[in-house]
């Protein structure tokens, strides 16, 4: 049975407006879910797949009338981001000790009137405390747990361009009335605060003097440089400008997805590779950012999490910097007697060498992009090490990882230029389809009559 087969409802008095008994239709019977282990994300998962916009709390046996036949699920157990409920985890259907006087609810809210604003005497300058305004009232957010993450999505929500840092209780003026949110964790990459995980609307154990607050900024800050004496060949120490100061970023963690991240903001092609403490020259003055943790992809370096502008344990000798290329010179080849009818060696052309790729994680994915990028239709199979012959000299890529959707091998994420811990015969190789043949039929092909 697939998913599709497995729909939801509300039962009770207000149930039409979003508030009832959860009723679960499976093998052509509705049936309800008991409460073990019923909580805030579960309710989430309900109300999503409802056609809701929010949960407000999970319900328990006693706050929603009790239902009657079959109880369906016990122990589910959400993460909260699931879009249907049976992907889940629970006990088995109708595997339960439950009776209905247990049976579980939610309630849900589907308003589109859940806004913030901060509070304080600076919040022109957009410092304050966090007020969230839900169902027809203001109220504050308890500063359990409440870190930088959350001030950036609470900040670009506000319309500003980052967050500075996170307030506690003690840095933003009390408030009063109702507390909302407690134990508010967001990744930092959410469009609003209500995409991020909570204990649940009113759900605290707070007082005001605990009441979570941000200090943002709208200034155009985002500025990169390279500082010192290769800097104009694209090679240098990383800096920031922020709130009118240019200062560094500290080498906790810096890796080449950083630097990728960083080359492509200054406009350069990629990274060749990160440098760190003692490979660029000593900086001065403010050190901006440390643990930056980049996936790669982003166009922004502040789109990478960080610890906070100005939280650091360093020193200016543990500046980070990088080395970026500019020129469209990378290019590829196929070596090997076969490589003329697509299939050999794949060797890459960079800073005036070709070099191979080690084959650690080579897949089919990594041969589709490499085919395409050679004019070929597709890829038949990817090839490692003794299915193509050894190459020599440099071994220039390795940990390639393409999604296969990319136009150019250069687009998928790897170790860095010259970053390996291969030899020759361990060598990425592929196997191409050129125009006119069909792929799957190849596949297919290779996969009854292997030799």
């Amino acid at each position: 049975m697939s998913l599709a087969d497995i729909t939801l409802r509300l039962q009770g008095s207000l149930s039409q407006y979003g508030t009832g008994r959860v009723e679960v239709f499976f093998n052509g019977q509705w049936g309800t879910i008991c409460d073990d282990g019923w909580d805030f994300k579960d309710a989430r998962v309900v109300c999503r797949q409802l056609g809701y916009q929010f949960a407000v709390r999970a319900l328990y046996g006693g706050q929603v009338p009790h239902g009657s036949g079959r109880i369906w699920l016990n122990e589910v157990e959400c993460k909260g981001m699931e879009q249907n409920l049976l992907s889940c985890s629970h006990s088995g259907w109708e595997q339960n000790y439950c009776s209905h006087d247990q049976d579980a609810g939610v309630e849900c809210v589907s308003t589109a009137d859940i806004l913030l604003r901060l509070q304080g005497s600076l919040i022109k300058n957009g410092t304050g405390r966090v007020e969230v305004f839900f169902n027809g009232q203001w109220g504050t957010i308890c500063d359990y747990g409440w870190d930088f993450k959350d001030a950036e999505v609470v900040c670009r929500q506000l319309g500003y361009l980052d967050a500075v840092r996170a307030l506690h209780g003690g840095e933003v003026p009390h408030g009063s009335g109702r507390i909302w949110l407690d134990e508010v964790e967001c990744k930092g990459m959410e469009q609003n605060l209500m995409s991020c995980s909570h204990r649940g609307w009113g759900e605290n154990y707070c007082s005001h003097d605990q009441d979570a607050g941000v200090e943002c900024v709208s200034t155009a800050y985002k500025t990169l440089r390279l500082q010192g004496s290769l800097s104009k060949n694209g090679t240098g120490r990383v800096e920031v400008f922020f709130y009118g100061q240019w200062g560094t970023i500290c080498d906790d963690g810096w890796d080449f997805k950083d630097a990728r991240v960083v080359c492509r903001q200054l406009g350069y092609q990629d990274a060749v590779r990160a440098l760190r403490g003692g490979q660029v020259p000593d900086g001065s003055g403010r050190i901006w950012l440390d643990e930056v943790g980049c996936k790669g992809m982003e166009q922004n370096l502040l789109r990478c999490s960080h610890s906070g502008w100005g939280k650091h344990a360093c020193s200016h000798d543990e500046d980070a910097g990088v080395e970026c290329f500019s020129t469209a010179n990378v290019t590829l080849r196929l070596q090997g007697s076969l490589s003329e009818n697509g299939r050999g060696r794949v060797e890459v052309f960079f800073n005036g060498r070709w070099g191979t790729i080690c084959d650690d994680g080579w897949d089919f994915k990594d041969a589709e992009v490499v085919c395409r990028q050679l004019g070929y239709q597709g890829a038949v199979r990817a090839l490692r090490g003794s299915e193509v012959p050894n190459g020599s000299a440099r071994v220039w890529l390795d940990e390639v990882e393409c999604k296969g959707m990319e136009q150019n091998l250069i687009s998928c994420s790897h170790a860095g230029w010259g970053e390996h811990d291969c030899s020759h015969d361990e060598n990425a190789g592929v196997e191409c389809v050129s125009t006119g043949k069909d792929t799957r039929n190849e596949r297919v092909k290779l996969a009854l009559c292997p030799n």
